[in-house]
């Protein structure tokens, strides 16, 4: 592509949000500019010329912009108000997917809708239904200002046998604007490129920076590879990092695959660049851990690319790996036992900068649900976990070793704040 066409690109894209929804309207030219010496005639095949131009280049714009960004309403059940800071400092809103009838073992949750919550009270503020064609919401990551939400819709189920073709896939980007005077003007949603979710793919985790701008998500081409992309969502550009080491390598992949919602998986620095993500290599285990990627490196190995900050050694069973904020300490969520045996799970802080335990903070069943870190403040002085707690699940805020709940539902399956 020439320098010219990557700045016409830029242009677009720097615009698009600028177009308002609805018809062009009407053409109106300044007749003073067509005036003088020029034939009536020929003014008026200078209008009709003109008309042309202009529509021609709302059709390319039209074209252009339905690669990019494209804003619609969302239908949301009512306008809400804006609601008070939180409890113990967690954001005030938060995205929530439920699951009402609940799902089969080793089968993916699916909403059919996503809820928008009030973390002090857990009052359902608005509902967004899942934009046609597609079906269902199975994934959702947050920014850092509790306004900015990314959404993975999929198609609807397939009636017939078991085994069906691996539905298409979505990103969707919900803002939240809780002054508006309008349920429109509250929550808008806005479809990313088809593209960025490849034909015969599935998306398997994902997060959002915390400014917003960049969304990072695994995708699994297969069972024996994955890839890691990066979508820089300002200027649509994206890259990607393989997760195999060599052409023979056995299988690598990010995460465990234990569950598509699941946030722990990949965690942002606020610097916008460090991305952390849970990592095992089929052939070398001295890869395998919680490593830290730059994403501003230009190429295309998982390895080469990124650092080891946790070494499998010490997490050996980690269902879950959380960056802080502020880069410094990786909190993990550690199986206790041998494979799916474990009937315990234990909540510990590490140093990024060394790789060491430093503290353990919780440990509580495994039996019936993982423990998840869903929201963590700068420092990690403050954690909102969701999971068994020894208290038949729910979820609340971890701060200096006190646990305090927060209302919460059962059959919320993935949240974001």
């Amino acid at each position: 592509m020439t320098r010219l066409e990557d700045e016409l690109r830029a242009t677009l894209r720097a615009t698009a949000g600028k177009i308002p929804p609805g018809p062009p309207p009407p053409l109106r030219l300044p007749e003073r500019r067509l005036t003088g010496s020029l034939p009536r005639s020929w003014r008026a095949r200078a209008v009709a010329l003109a008309a042309v131009v202009l529509i021609g280049a709302l059709v390319a714009g039209a074209l252009a912009l339905a690669s990019v960004l494209t804003w619609r309403p969302a239908p949301a059940s009512l306008p809400f108000r804006p609601q008070p800071a939180s409890v113990l400092g967690v954001p005030a809103y938060y995205v929530a997917l439920t699951s009402p009838d609940g799902h089969p073992p080793d089968v993916p949750p699916e909403a059919t809708a996503a809820t928008i919550r009030a973390t002090a009270t857990g009052k359902v503020l608005a509902t967004v239904a899942v934009p046609r064609p597609y079906g269902n919401f199975t994934a959702v990551a947050a920014a850092a200002d509790d306004r900015t939400f990314v959404l993975a819709a999929e198609e609807g189920k397939v009636a017939g046998p078991e085994l069906r073709p691996v539905p298409a896939a979505r990103f969707f980007v919900l803002h939240l604007d809780p002054a508006s005077s309008t349920a429109a003007g509250q929550v808008r949603l806005q479809a990313l490129p088809a593209s960025y979710i490849p034909a015969g793919t599935t998306m398997e985790s994902m997060a959002l920076s915390a400014d917003g701008t960049s969304l990072a998500a695994v995708i699994g081409e297969d069972f024996a590879v994955d890839k890691l992309y990066v979508y820089h969502l300002t200027t649509g550009a994206r890259h990607f990092w393989s997760a195999t080491t060599c052409a023979r390598c056995g299988a690598a992949g990010v995460g465990l695959g234990l569950d598509d919602a699941n946030p722990g998986t990949l965690s942002w620095a606020a610097d916008g660049k460090t991305l952390a993500f849970l990592f095992l290599d089929g052939e070398d285990e001295n890869q395998d851990g919680v490593r830290l990627l730059n994403t501003s490196s230009r190429g295309t190995n998982l390895v080469a690319d990124s650092k080891l900050s946790v070494a499998r050694s010490r997490v050996p069973f980690a269902a879950e790996a959380v960056l802080t904020p502020d880069g410094r300490t990786v909190f993990t969520v550690q199986l206790l036992g041998r494979a799916r045996e474990q009937e315990r799970q234990q909540l510990e802080s590490v140093s990024a900068a060394t790789g060491k335990l430093t503290a353990v903070l919780n440990q509580v069943s495994w039996r019936a649900n993982l423990e998840q870190i869903q929201w963590t403040n700068a420092s990690g002085s403050q954690l909102l976990i969701s999971g068994p707690h020894d208290t038949g699940g729910g979820a609340g805020v971890l701060k200096g070793g006190r646990y305090t709940p927060i209302p919460w539902s059962s059959q919320i399956f993935a949240a974001a704040w």
